[in-house]
């Protein structure tokens, strides 16, 4: 027994001897000198001086050299050694195993680039190759298949394999997973195989879950059990469904279900075990859906895996965009809970909403997870019934997700008709009413005219709001309004001259109780300005109407008790007296979502849809909206710089009974220098307002369609204006005026020479 024990002593002195002489000949090549302290402080950032000559020729020589120096504070130096690195063209796997056996890289890197500007390229090109280097080198299948040798090769040589594994992480798990089901796999591999997945000191842990519950896939009954056994030890909840999947299959040996079954009740405990699999998945695919960071995948990586058993295959994994990765996870469990319950409404919203936000991530990316031919989300959308449609547009306007929330409208309008629009859902939210106080204007555009399009035949919760921001899209072209509230009048007028230079309309308002009775009165507004003493009636006014819960304020103090009263408003900025408004208004327009300027094309594109919805709502004799609040805004527009949206605008006008309408048409249409094409098409549309609606234009512009008749424009013009004088029913003397000076007989000219 001594002789043994002493015969293990020498060997294991041997051994550390040969380490520590391994050790002494990689530190000689990146060691400082002996004289060099060990940490310097940032403040010794002074010391630094000429760059001295890179004597070192080895990369990990270099290595050394450049930490030794800013250890030291030595910026210059630091920099020469670093770029003398990079400009070997170094292996990434060479510096990334560099960076992994020198302690602190990354905080010394950190470092480097506080000790001086000039080395923050050297240490992000270094970053970028340590990032580079442990991407190749986790993945590198030879590494890892003689890593899994090396397991039973010894304790010692176990532990080294046990940490190169744990190093490769989840790209282990194939041949992990192939090494454990195989037949010839002794049994002492086997439980260090399993000591590495998930049951000793060094394991993947976490990086190893979402492949392990792939692998529960097997039909192997005794992988089945270990598996359970190691995912209830690594203590992932997500691992659940999974686990609950499995407890259920038919087949599953007595065994292996109670394993199962307690692998689950250790993870998530009895009461929660208990739960539906469509539950189970259901929760979980919404914690991958809200990216809860327990779940979220190795952030270093571009790319995230997807993980399959399949059968004759094994344990595989598909590369996805780590932007999509979530989502993928959060429809494949929703699929699980709709293949175990299919009337599960929440899960088929969740994953309509899941498939929509991965489809823009995408972009025009390719999701390898997905059938080629598997349908755009539109398709999904679309088939749905309203009550799942309503469900994700509040599930996209609860997490404020533009794109969820335009999916889910855009199918909503396509397929639905008013009583479905305004239905309430659970809880007596209506979705597409709150949709008209998204942050996102294109939100509550696309909300506005749905509404408006869907010609609702009796008045609904909301719809005041509809004209709201039906005026505030007509308006995008348009001068911005403002709200000055203010009782003095002296500053009252200065700020109403500040604004009307920074081309604001204003609306003052001497008697700030009445604040939001002008508002309404105004229709749409752009920013509120309120005196502090006031403030506590006006704000609280203007947020109980819908239509102003976005508008900005800015209350005329900077005082700090006022600024504490409404601390709790997102959208209010404070100026002291003698302040300068228009850095307050910047402050606000960059909390005020999409308050800034849409581009021409853009704007013009909302202008015309809403000016379409006006024009059909005001055809059919809509009784729900009162349209004559988007009257001076429609006329704005007849002076666009748009052609289309001019004639646009002038249809919708053409179809309201209003004088101020084809006054404002006609107006238009008698224009000086307007061109041929346009002016025909607004006297058209003149004709058709006044064969509507009878002739309520002005005397003046009666005068002006007979000038145009009678004078000298094109044939077209002089065609398309008679059709509007004719359409006026003027009594028949000027017409009979028209037919005698068109038809007499002209002067016989002279004869020419021949």
């Amino acid at each position: 027994m001594f002789t043994d024990k002493r015969l293990r002593f020498l060997a294991a002195l041997a051994t550390a001897s040969l380490v520590f002489v391994v050790a002494s000949m990689a530190w000689a090549q990146v060691a400082p000198p002996a004289s060099a302290p060990a940490e310097a402080p940032a403040s010794e950032s002074a010391a630094t001086g000429p760059a001295p000559t890179v004597s070192v020729e080895s990369l990990a020589g270099r290595w050394g050299e450049f930490f030794h120096y800013i250890l030291l504070g030595q910026a210059d130096a630091a920099r020469s050694y670093g770029e003398a690195m990079i400009d070997m063209s170094p292996k990434p796997e060479e510096v990334y195993q560099l960076s992994v056996g020198a302690p602190n890289t990354q905080k010394n890197l950190d470092r480097a680039i506080t000790l001086s500007p000039a080395l923050k390229p050297v240490v992000e090109k270094l970053r970028g190759l340590i990032e580079k280097g442990y991407q190749a080198e986790k993945a590198n299948p030879t590494n890892i298949a003689r890593s899994i040798d090396m397991l039973d090769q010894g304790n010692q040589q176990y532990e080294i394999a046990a940490e190169r594994l744990r190093q490769s992480g989840e790209f282990a798990l194939p041949q992990l997973m192939q090494r454990l089901c195989a037949e010839k796999t002794s049994e002492d591999l086997s439980q260090r195989i399993l000591n590495v997945l998930g049951r000793g000191r060094i394991n993947l842990g976490k990086e190893a879950v979402n492949g392990l519950c792939a692998a529960l896939g097997t039909s192997n009954p005794k992988a089945q059990g270990q598996l359970a056994d190691v995912l209830g030890r690594i203590g992932y909840k997500h691992a659940a469904p999974w686990l609950k999947e499995l407890s259920l299959r038919k087949g599953l040996l007595p065994e292996t279900r109670l394993a199962v079954q307690d692998a689950l009740e250790k993870l998530i405990g009895k009461d929660a075990a208990a739960k539906s699999l469509s539950e189970l998945a259901f929760d979980y695919a919404q914690r991958f859906y809200n990216h809860d960071q327990s779940l979220m995948p190795d952030a270093r990586l571009p790319q995230a895996n997807v993980w399959y058993w399949q059968e004759g295959l094994g344990l595989v994994f598909v590369p996805v965009p780590k932007e999509i990765f979530p989502d993928i996870y959060a429809m494949r469990l929703c699929r699980m809970a709709l293949g175990n319950e299919a009337k599960f409404d929440a899960a088929m919203g969740l994953w309509l909403a899941a498939d929509i936000r991965r489809e823009a991530a995408l972009g025009a990316g390719i999701d390898p997870t997905v059938p080629k031919d598997m349908p755009a989300s539109r398709f999904f959308a679309l088939s749905s019934p309203p009550e799942i449609l309503q469900n994700v547009l509040a599930r996209g306007l609860k997490d404020k997700d533009a794109v969820v929330a335009a999916g889910a409208i855009e199918a909503l309008v396509r397929t639905q008709g008013a009583k479905s629009l305004v239905q309430p859902v659970a809880g007596g939210a209506q979705p597409l009413v709150e949709a008209m106080t998204f942050p996102n204007r294109t939100i509550r555009y696309q909300a506005a005219i749905a509404l408006a399009n869907a010609m609702p035949d009796r008045p609904f919760n909301g719809s005041d709001l509809v004209l709201a921001v039906l005026n505030e899209a007509l308006r995008l072209n348009g001068k911005k309004i403002a709200l000055v509230a203010v009782s003095e009048e002296k500053s009252r007028n200065e700020l109403t001259d500040v604004l009307r230079k920074a081309d604001y309309d204003v609306v003052p308002v001497a008697q700030p109780g009445k604040a939001v009775a002008a508002a309404k009165q105004a229709g749409s507004i752009d920013l509120v300005l309120v005196e502090p003493e006031s403030a506590s009636t006006v704000l609280p006014g203007l947020r109980k109407e819908a239509a102003y819960v976005s508008v900005p304020v800015v209350i005329l103090s900077d005082d700090p008790k006022i600024r504490e009263k409404f601390r709790g408003e997102g959208l209010v900025e404070f100026m002291a007296a003698g302040g300068k408004l228009s850095d307050v208004i910047e402050k606000l327009v960059g909390k005020a979502t999409a308050q800034e300027a849409l581009p021409p094309d853009q704007a013009n594109a909302w202008i015309l849809r809403v000016c379409e919805a006006a024009r059909m709502l005001s055809l059919t004799n809509n009784s729900v909206y009162n349209l004559a609040r988007l009257r001076p805004a429609l006329v704005e527009n007849l002076s666009s710089a748009s052609a289309d949206v001019q004639v646009a605008a002038a249809k919708a006008l053409a179809a309201m009974s209003a004088p101020e309408a084809q006054q404002a048409i006609a107006a238009t249409a008698l224009k000086t220098g307007l061109a041929e094409k346009l002016q025909i098409e607004m006297l058209n549309i003149l004709t058709e307002s006044v064969r509507r609606f009878g002739n309520q234009i002005a005397e003046p512009q009666v005068q002006s369609v007979y000038a145009l008749v009678s004078g000298n424009a094109s044939a077209g013009i002089r065609e398309a204006a008679a059709q509007a004088w004719g359409s006026l029913n003027l009594p028949s003397e000027k017409s009979k005026t028209l037919i005698l000076q068109a038809t007499a007989p002209q002067a016989a000219s002279e004869p020419s020479e021949k």
